[in-house]
């Protein structure tokens, strides 16, 4: 049975997805890291994109279990993947293909449609596709870049 199924939203709840590199932003204290620390809370975060972070983080010299007990600290729910995001995931692909997209950039995007979420980004290349859902870039000047797809 999907996640999906089982999810219950209240219509005035905002979900936020986390991409990787908003994630990363936050850790690394990069610019924009305020904007995803005012609203990492609660946030979902693909477990394809987390595993993306962990390796980004282990890839800078930090060991696994540092990396795991700071993102143990923070409120965020780690989303597995399953089968209906896999094929959303999946079907985006042709949509996104000649941005350079990843899987864990199509997972993004999938969790983000599936929860009607707001998706938060640090990767320009996220604002350009044509999809059902809101990204906003959390590296700006000014307010933040929001695309309504």
């Amino acid at each position: 049975m999907s996640f999906w199924l089982n999810v219950v939203k209240k219509p005035s709840e905002n979900v936020i997805v986390l991409d990787a590199s908003a994630l990363l932003a936050f850790l690394q204290a990069e610019p924009g890291d305020e904007h995803v620390a005012d609203r990492i809370d609660g946030a979902l975060i693909s477990a394809v994109n987390y595993s993306e972070v962990l390796k980004r983080m282990i890839q800078g010299g930090m060991p696994i279990g540092v990396v795991k007990g700071i993102l143990s600290e923070l409120n965020f729910k780690v989303i597995s993947l399953d089968s209906v995001t896999a094929e959303m995931a999946a079907s985006l692909w042709s949509q996104t293909k000649d941005f350079g997209l990843s899987l864990a950039d199509r997972c993004c995007l999938a969790l983000g449609i599936l929860s009607e979420g707001t998706i938060l980004t640090a990767d320009r290349a996220l604002m350009q596709v044509k999809v059902p859902v809101v990204v906003e870039l959390v590296r700006h000047r000014g307010s933040p870049t929001v695309v309504s797809s």
